[in-house]
């Protein structure tokens, strides 16, 4: 089964389930779309993981999931219980329970032992504190408008990058070392396609922002360069682990990490601009 069967099938598959996850239930907490974050911010813990030490062990790389899921569940967990903050005091407990073997190690283990400590404690920033915020969009007013207004964002701008590399990027500068499929024609092309679905969209439901096009403008082009940055950064994890994909779970798409890199960066830029504006 050739790469475009692959996406195809992940497309007539993945949107409308994706599109359930938002649109059933109609009360808040979205149960179905932030029992699926964590879910698969679980798969990109682990793909992270490996990323960062490839010769880990499957039990480890296990763990290392099961840590990020619980990290995302704590946000949602929050949502539910709204008198109780869960995130910090999960984090605390993480980071104690990975400091711990630290202070208890003899002296000759210590410089590996600190050096895995070290990595797993970036798993906690990266993926897990940038996935938090996909389940504290569905915490914001009109939780299911904020969060298809956010993936057409992305979505737009990955999908118009695409085509206008390809239609213009032989003639285009490729900027990016880490990246050098990406041309300066193709970001551009992102910006325009980010803005245009953003547009359009606010202008068939306004109230999914308190903004005015024209203030509304700025902040999709924001939530359009944070998506690269996201993308350009994942890219330069896989070029220094040697690999072309983080995993396999999505079909023609590689890794969960692969496709929800262009939401890491931005998913706090639209969540605290808009929580910002919401007062």
């Amino acid at each position: 089964m050739n790469n475009f069967v692959q996406r195809v099938i992940l497309f007539f598959i993945g949107i409308p389930a994706l599109l359930a996850s938002i649109l059933l239930f109609p009360n808040q907490p979205l149960p179905l779309w932030n029992l699926l974050v964590v879910i698969f911010s679980g798969i990109a813990g682990s793909e992270a993981a490996l990323l960062f030490r490839p010769e880990l062990k499957k039990q480890e790389v296990i763990l290392s999931g099961l840590t990020i899921a619980l990290l995302t569940a704590s946000a949602f967990f929050e949502l539910i219980f709204q008198a109780f903050e869960f995130v910090i005091p999960t984090l605390i407990i993480l980071l104690l329970f990975l400091l711990i073997p630290v202070a208890l190690a003899g002296l000759k283990d210590l410089p590996s032992l600190i050096a895995g400590t070290v990595s797993r404690i970036a798993l906690l920033a990266y993926p897990g504190m940038f996935l938090i915020f996909l389940v504290k969009i569905s915490s914001l007013q009109y939780p299911r408008l904020k969060i298809l207004l956010f993936l057409t964002l992305i979505f737009s701008n990955d999908t118009f990058a695409y085509l206008a590399g390809r239609s213009f990027g032989k003639r285009s500068r490729h900027p990016f070392a880490v990246s050098p499929n990406k041309t300066v024609a193709g970001f551009i092309g992102g910006f325009i396609g980010s803005a245009a679905a953003g547009s359009l969209f606010l202008f068939l439901a306004p109230e999914a922002l308190p903004f005015s096009l024209p203030t509304a403008l700025p902040f999709f082009f924001l939530i359009a360069c944070t998506a690269n940055l996201g993308d350009l950064v994942e890219s330069a994890c896989k070029r220094a682990a040697g690999v072309k994909d983080s995993g396999r779970f999505m079909l023609g798409r590689g890794g969960v990490l692969d496709s929800t890199d262009s939401v890491l960066f931005s998913a706090p830029f639209f969540y605290y601009i808009v929580l910002l504006f919401c007062r």
